[in-house]
Order: C-alpha cells, then structure tokens, then sequence
C-alpha cells in the first residue's frame, strides 16, 4: 500500500517538474523569438516566414521520428482521407499563429507578446461554446473571459513599454495569433469528436494530429516565406 502511494507521489512529482520545464522553455521562446526577428543573426536579419519554415522543418523530422518510435506506423492514409481539415489546422496553427507571433514580436515588446497570447483560452471558451455541442457557453465561463480580457488590457495599458514604435500593431498582430491557435484549438476538439463517433476507424493521438498538422502546416507556410524572401532560392544562401 504504501509503495502504491509513494510510486504514485513520485509520477505526481515528475509531471509538475516537466510542467514547470514546459512553461519555462515556453517562456523563453518569447524573447528568443523576438531576438531572432529583430537582430542580426550570423551576419543576416531571419524574416519571420523563414523562421517559421525553419523552426518546422526541424519539428516535422523530430515529429515523425517519435510518431513511428511510439505507434509503429505512420497511417498515411488516414491523413490522406482527411487532408483537408489538416490542412485548415496547419493553416492556422503554424501559418497564421507563427506569422501573427514573430511580426507581432517585431513590432511590440516579448513581455506583451507573451501576455496578449495568453488570451488564447479565452478564445477558445468562446469559440467552441459557438461551434462545439460539447461546450456550453456558462455564465461562469462568461465571467471568467471578462476578468481575463480586463486583466489583459490593464497590464498592457499600463506596460512600461509605452515607448516601443508600434507596439499596439504589434499587439495586434499577437492576438489575431492567438485567435488563430484557438480557432485551431476547437477545430482539433471537433475532428477528435467526429472520429470517435466511428469507433471502427483509426482513433489519432494528439502526437499524430500534431505531426500531420506540422507537416501541412509546413508545406503551406514554405512558399509564402519564399515569396517574401526569394533569397532564400539561391544555395549558397545557407552556406554564407
């Protein structure tokens, strides 16, 4: 009995830890985004699309490596049936979110980039309350938003960085980001929804949707970074 509880109290301890190495590492992708977008990085400025295609690229690889390791199989042609909504998911969580989060970090300090995204889980109570029969739209939840939006526009109102050159489009920009993720939030609750409704086809993980979603993310958000930035065209580009 009492090893049950101490094996159970070690797993509780083990998830608070990652929890606390998540949210440190997610925090510090906010000032490390900005520095990539606002400084020279090995002699050259990064553009944003171009960081983003980057920063996939290497999740797309490191994606598939864990999805074959921990489910043996790749399922394409689950992806292949439902590449559309995948599609729409790529779309707004990596084009839309990363050109949102790295212009927005452009033009506004990480501080309040950091902030405004955090306005995420109020989009999504709101919009899966509209859209998902699931979620109900409670006054408590209603609440909840109000004191979060108020929160929101009290710390940036009074952020000291009152002098950065344009931050409120900055800020902007961050929180259409973080309506695009939640939008994909609930898009993503809804096709896990639907696929359970068919019990006998494949049931996705998150770590399948995840890698599907990346990939077509990717692949959308690639030739837009090249049509912003055709240097990148040229070979000898990564080797200067």
């Amino acid at each position: 009995m009492d090893s049950t509880i101490g094996d159970k109290r070690k797993q509780e301890i083990i998830a608070y830890v990652l929890l606390i190495l998540t949210t440190i590492i997610w925090g510090g992708t906010w000032p490390l985004g900005r520095w990539l977008v606002s400084e020279e990085v090995g002699g050259a400025t990064i553009p944003p699309f171009m960081i983003a295609v980057i920063r996939y690229f290497l999740a797309v690889i490191c994606f598939f490596l864990i999805l074959r390791f921990k489910e043996g199989t790749l399922n394409w042609q689950f992806a292949k049936k439902n590449w559309k909504i995948l599609a729409l998911m790529g779309l707004l969580s990596v084009t839309i979110y990363q050109a949102g989060y790295l212009i927005g970090e452009l033009l506004t300090s990480a501080s309040d980039a950091s902030i405004m995204v955090a306005t995420n889980a109020v989009w999504v109570v709101i919009i899966s309350s509209s859209f998902l029969k699931t979620e109900r739209f409670a006054w408590g939840k209603m609440v909840g938003s109000l004191l979060a939006f108020s929160a929101v526009v009290i710390v940036v109102g009074f952020s000291p960085n009152v002098n950065v050159k344009n931050r409120i489009l900055g800020d902007i920009m961050i929180l259409l980001a973080a309506l695009g993720y939640a939008t994909y939030t609930v898009i993503s609750r809804f096709f896990l929804n639907k696929t359970r409704e068919n019990p006998e086809f494949y049931q996705p993980s998150s770590i399948w949707i995840m890698t599907y979603v990346s990939l077509f993310g990717f692949v959308i958000t690639t030739p837009i970074a090249l049509i912003f930035s055709p240097e990148f065209l040229i070979p000898t580009t990564y080797l200067t």
